[in-house]
């Protein structure tokens, strides 16, 4: 007979665990006391516990499940199951060519900005007000504080209802309070800030490993922040919805807080489409200058209004022309 996994309740890895070795060996408890005699048996279940050579616990399945199936039929679907998988991967696309504003009006843009003074969202804040856009900063604070008519503070907290209340508070003071200015979008430029960004993906992998205490900070600022923006903005009364712009760095390249990101990212666009306009993964030096065609090639896709809504634009092949990305699924 042929069983195969159905499901488990629980599985728990030993953090206590710290041994390196390639070789294990499992010990498993089935919850049926006759499984083993019986032949009709359909469904075995037990609990499974794996150990190194040592015998150091290294994890456990807890009530997992195993049914029996019809080998032939099993088979069969294991035949057809390249119609069921796809490759994912990234091809060159072109640039777009940039727009001036579309209406004679001017609009708000939020931007959740980046720590470098010279960065994304200094850069982007100087092309949109010089198309007579009005900008508005939005930092980490202690709390909601207003510093002046273009600059804000909000706590980053994992607390929903205090995360949430900021937000909204924020929202109303700065976007709600002016009548007649229309939101034409929110970009967020945190979580440029996290990890230890590199001039490239490849070199921000090859990066020495963050502690685990440092990206559960980086993962609270740049993805429970982002989580609760997103509440916030699916909540309040719009009459016409922004666009939410969602900015990563290297998300692809292995830095953990920046995946976290855009699958988050990924999350909104399906739960509050409305609201969801894209995400942009970006390969530069987060610590240093933008370059300008780099900058430009982000306002082509922000002032886009229709397009790709995932996107990597890559610094280093700017100059040739080459540095826009889109995704490539294929059989």
């Amino acid at each position: 007979h042929i069983y195969v996994p159905w499901n488990n309740n629980r599985f728990q890895f030993n953090a206590d665990y710290t041994g390196d070795g390639n070789e294990f060996w499992c010990h498993i408890t089935c919850h049926d006391k006759d499984a083993d005699v019986s032949e009709d048996q359909q469904v075995f279940r037990g609990d499974l516990k794996l150990y190194d050579m040592s015998g150091k616990l290294v994890g456990e399945i807890k009530d997992w499940a195993l049914k029996r199936v019809n080998s032939e039929l099993l088979l069969k679907s294991l035949r057809k199951s390249g119609d069921w998988l796809y490759d994912f991967n990234w091809k060159p696309a072109a640039l777009k060519k940039k727009r001036a504003r579309r209406n004679e009006q001017g609009g708000a843009w939020l931007l959740l900005a980046d720590q470098n003074p010279g960065g994304v969202a200094a850069g982007l804040a100087e092309r949109l007000q010089a198309q007579g856009e009005h900008c508005i900063f939005v930092r980490p604070g202690a709390g909601y504080r207003q510093i002046d008519a273009q600059n804000y503070e909000v706590r980053v907290s994992a607390d929903g209802a205090q995360a949430n209340a900021d937000f909204t508070q924020l929202l109303n003071a700065a976007l709600f309070s002016e009548e007649g200015t229309p939101c034409r979008g929110i970009i967020q430029c945190w979580g440029l800030d996290a990890e230890a960004p590199a001039s490239t993906t490849k070199q921000l992998a090859a990066s020495q490993h963050t502690t685990s205490d440092a990206v559960f900070a980086q993962v609270e600022r740049s993805c429970a922040s982002i989580l609760h923006l997103g509440q916030s903005l699916a909540q309040a009364q719009w009459e016409e919805n922004p666009r939410l712009w969602l900015r990563t760095c290297g998300a692809f390249g292995g830095a953990p807080t920046q995946s976290a990101l855009w699958g988050l990212g990924r999350v909104i666009a399906l739960e509050n489409p409305e609201v969801y306009r894209g995400l942009l993964d970006l390969e530069f030096d987060a610590n240093g200058p933008v370059e300008p065609a780099l900058l430009d090639a982000i306002m082509a896709e922000l002032l886009e209004p229709e397009g790709d809504d995932q996107v990597q634009l890559r610094a280093n092949d700017v100059g040739a022309g080459g540095c826009r990305y889109i995704p490539d699924i294929a059989p």
